[in-house]
């Protein structure tokens, strides 16, 4: 979806909540659930994203057979040039990418934004599937490379500078072979550096998988994902669109900013302040009544102090007892009289 049509949504929604007027309340704090201080506003672009993470899922299930992952595979393997299919999922790809559409794009950076909540449960298949560039997992000095001499010799994968039948990996003059069949001109220092390099930056445990075990290339192989998902591992395949949204909008929301207020002056726990909003958002009430709630609640009525602060008036007293500096804790004051 195009940004544009976000931004235009999201403006269309929010207005609607404040009847086009000033925003009371944050919007990473209304998109969050009535019981932490929101109003359950829909985040449509977390919205679009949970929605494509449900197909991601589903390209992953073998059983489920449909045309379009046939376009989708095509589309993947044309990314960097790298000739990938599944495996495209262990790396985090640049945003600036041509080579797909928009929807698939918009798959890949919806599964960034959980990679942090993400567990690959890794077969000796999958570590020797592993790409080599754009790999989280393979940082140079705390970031990701890509190499494209070595991407046009074939070398993408871990297994691409691995033995075929024995455990270990290539020398380095094997490397040197592969880019030179491909390329004219080459540094064959640099390509050894960098080859030597790469092995010291390969996760440890793939290492020792690597010098104990065999790649097998006949050996069917799947992704297995996990997310963690209120402290809980849940397979990605099984997880709802309704769990992926609200996960993608739980790195969003924030805690009402009233927090910090309401605890310095009642001196209670930030806990026990939570429990406000069961009484705020009780279904009873009339909807005026829910609203002045919600506005008091989240300490955001303009009182005359407040107005004063804001240059628009030129006295912070009370307009009903004249006496009294207005401040939002009259409010409770007035009731409790």
């Amino acid at each position: 979806m195009p940004d544009h049509v976000l931004r235009d949504i999201k403006t269309a929604c929010v207005s609607f909540v404040w009847n086009n007027g000033a925003h009371l309340v944050k919007y990473n704090t209304i998109i969050d659930q009535k019981c932490n201080g929101g109003l359950q506003l829909p985040d449509i672009e977390s919205k679009m994203y949970a929605f494509r993470l449900k197909f991601l899922a589903r390209f992953l299930d073998k059983n489920y057979k449909v045309l379009w992952k046939s376009t989708f595979k095509y589309f993947i393997s044309k990314i960097l040039n790298m000739n990938l299919s599944e495996e495209i999922l262990f790396m985090s790809l640049p945003e600036n990418l041509k080579c797909i559409p928009n929807v698939y794009k918009e798959m890949f950076k919806g599964f960034d934004l959980l990679r942090d909540d993400i567990e690959f449960d890794l077969s000796t298949e999958n570590v020797y599937d592993q790409p080599l560039f754009c790999n989280p997992n393979v940082l140079f000095d705390g970031k990701t490379v890509i190499w494209y001499d070595f991407i046009n010799a074939g070398i993408v994968q871990v297994k691409d500078i691995c033995y075929e039948v024995i455990e270990g990996f290539l020398p380095e003059m094997a490397i040197v072979e592969m880019i030179q069949n491909v390329t004219n001109h080459c540094d064959i220092n640099s390509i050894v550096k960098r080859y030597n390099t790469l092995k010291v930056v390969l996760p440890k445990e793939w290492t020792e998988i690597i010098h104990k075990n065999i790649h097998r290339r006949n050996v069917s192989r799947s992704i297995n994902i996990n997310v963690i998902f209120k402290d809980k591992l849940s397979e990605f395949s099984m997880c709802s669109t309704k769990e992926l949204y609200l996960l993608l909008t739980s790195k969003l929301c924030q805690h009402p900013i009233c927090y910090k207020k309401w605890t310095e002056v009642f001196e209670i726990e930030e806990n026990d302040l939570c429990k406000v909003w069961k009484n705020v958002n009780f279904y009873r009430k009339p909807s005026i009544v829910l609203d002045l709630d919600f506005k008091i609640a989240h300490c955001c009525i303009f009182a005359n102090s407040k107005l004063m602060t804001m240059k628009l008036l030129n006295y912070n007293v009370c307009d009903v007892c004249e006496k009294e500096v207005e401040i939002s804790l009259i409010y409770f004051y007035y009731v409790l009289n």
